[in-house]
């Protein structure tokens, strides 16, 4: 493991620095990164040859600031080049990032190490040259990486390391499911940095929807477990304790679902998402759900949320799990659970 990785993991006291604890989320991340490189490689070990693989790295404006005088880019480069050089040689890895070179613009996306064997040297040149300045294309820079990994012809793996959620008006669960259908075995992991449990969920689906998984980085203390579960040697699952979930109602107004990331042990298929016009409404999305035979539940978010000028409507399937949030009525938000689902991990108060 990297120096600065098994300082993290013995219990690197972080509060000796700025209060902005988002500094040390690019370190953690990429820690995660190669616990999740180091898993993938012992899973190929059973095959004639692990996928290929691109790291779609984060490269907006968020990683100029600063943490204990230093630029968070600085800190994110040395460690990225500790990670690459115990990653395996035999394993075909490549670079594409996004946002590293202009600003205000969603079409700076580059593939700029194409996958290859012992690409480690070229990656950490490429990555010492990122700028960490524009937007967050991280959708599109997705779909990209898949292509470039021939994803329609051959297995293939991209591992996203994001702090901030989608800012180009595209729908990481549309490309997930896209990619999912269009793949002979691709996977997309998720590596979420400084995000809360709502921010996580818009981009966990993007590897919910592909058989990858979304792993949050937030503290300490999930970081270690982030770290456990990603190297350790796939192990025979063991079924969770049954726990009491709650019903919701088909409209529950100002509030919005939260994913907790868990799910309730139903084995029904998510929901298709579908294209949502940009002044939708609250009872068109409800309608949306309703007419999905797959939908258990939906979330409105109202025109400005998140920093979106398009409202947005997301359906989830009777195996998400959920806590709730209220938000004040003149912001516009709105939930709804079908009767008969029992999704909610604490009661919702009765009319």
């Amino acid at each position: 493991m990297p120096a600065p990785c098994q300082r993290e993991a013995r219990g690197y006291d972080e509060t000796a620095f700025l209060p902005a604890t988002k500094g040390m989320t690019m370190l953690r991340a990429v820690c995660v990164l190669l616990g999740v490189a180091m898993l993938l490689a012992v899973q190929g070990a059973a095959h004639a040859e692990a996928p290929a693989t691109i790291i779609v790295l984060d490269g907006s404006g968020s990683m100029r600031g600063k943490i204990g005088g230093r630029a968070k880019h600085e800190i994110a480069r040395e460690t990225v080049m500790d990670v690459l050089q115990r990653f395996p040689q035999g394993r075909a890895l490549g670079l594409m990032a996004y946002g590293h070179r202009t600003k205000g613009e969603c079409g700076d996306i580059e593939l700029m190490v194409p996958p290859a064997k012992g690409s480690a040297a070229a990656i950490g040149e490429a990555v010492k040259g990122m700028r960490f300045l524009g937007m967050t294309p991280l959708s599109e820079a997705v779909r990209q990486a898949a292509a470039a990994l021939r994803h329609t012809e051959q297995a293939a793996t991209v591992v996203l390391v994001t702090d901030g959620l989608e800012t180009c008006r595209a729908d990481p669960c549309a490309v997930g499911a896209e990619l999912e259908a269009s793949g002979v075995d691709f996977t997309a992991h998720v590596i979420g940095f400084g995000l809360t449990a709502a921010e996580g969920a818009k981009v966990a689906c993007l590897a919910e929807k592909t058989g990858g998984r979304y792993i949050a980085a937030g503290d300490r203390k999930a970081l270690a477990e982030a770290l456990q579960e990603a190297v350790a040697e796939p192990s025979p699952a063991v079924a969770p304790a049954r726990r009491t979930y709650h019903p919701g109602r088909p409209l529950m107004p100002d509030v919005a679902l939260e994913p907790t990331g868990g799910t309730t042990g139903d084995t029904a298929e998510a929901p298709p998402q579908v294209t949502f016009p940009p002044t939708g409404t609250i009872a068109q999305c409800a309608k949306v759900c309703e007419d999905q035979t797959l939908c258990a539940a939906w979330r409105y978010e109202p025109k400005g949320s998140h920093f979106i000028d398009d409202a947005r409507c997301f359906t989830f399937g009777a195996a998400t799990e959920f806590d709730w949030k209220t938000y004040d009525p003149a912001e516009g938000w709105a939930s709804g659970i079908k009767d008969g689902a029992r999704l909610l991990i604490r009661p919702y108060p009765e009319p």
